[in-house]
């Protein structure tokens, strides 16, 4: 239920609360069935500002908290995670002709160690032939879930948070009066702690 409020002509506010349920079912199919629930409530509070500095500098700042919370049908277990979240980004903006961004967020979590990351890019247009050339580097974060870390049979309690490094560079091209793009982007990421299924296991 996002609420956006213009305090100035340069100033707006924007508040967005969000709840997401979720019950995950495990069915048993044997002669000693133990079928379980698992379920998670995420509640979500986003405070954004953004500012137009002027014609050319624009930034956006804020802070969410989120919290996570799992019940498990078949046992005592409950869990709750919570994360406050703050965050800080600047954009430069010439004329669409020279682009530079730069931005980072830090994450405190109840359960893992506190994370900075960031994003910094950058863009140059040549107006004459519509072509764009533009790089970036950034850092990633994420956190497992309730379901990651306790989901009956498969959830792994021992598992460490998602980190990322990653940079990019590529061009584009504006045909027919700037109504056709096409483009080509070279990209590097590396996963640390990647989280993902794994069948075997």
């Amino acid at each position: 239920l996002p609420i956006k409020k213009s305090i100035t002509e340069w100033w707006t506010v924007k508040l967005a609360p969000h709840v997401a349920n979720d019950e995950s079912r495990f069915f048993d199919n044997t002669a000693t069935p133990n079928n379980s629930s698992i379920f998670s409530r995420t509640y979500n509070l986003d405070l954004q500002n953004n500012l137009f500095l002027g014609n050319y500098f624009s930034v956006v700042f804020g802070a969410d908290l989120r919290e996570q919370k799992g019940e498990l049908t078949s046992s005592s277990l409950t869990k709750s995670i919570n994360n406050q979240g703050y965050y800080l980004q600047n954009v430069f903006d010439y004329e669409d002709r020279i682009t530079l961004t730069g931005g980072f967020r830090h994450d405190i979590n109840s359960v893992f160690d506190e994370k900075t990351t960031y994003k910094v890019e950058g863009a140059y247009k040549f107006k004459d032939t519509g072509t764009r050339i533009h790089s970036a580097h950034s850092t990633g974060f994420r956190a497992p879930s309730i379901n990651d870390l306790f989901w009956p049979g498969f959830g792994n309690p021992n598992l460490k948070p998602e980190q990322s490094k990653s940079w990019e560079v590529g061009i584009d091209q504006a045909f027919i009066k700037d109504k056709l793009h096409a483009g080509i982007t070279y990209f590097d990421s590396k996963l640390d702690n990647l989280i993902q299924f794994d069948s075997a296991t």
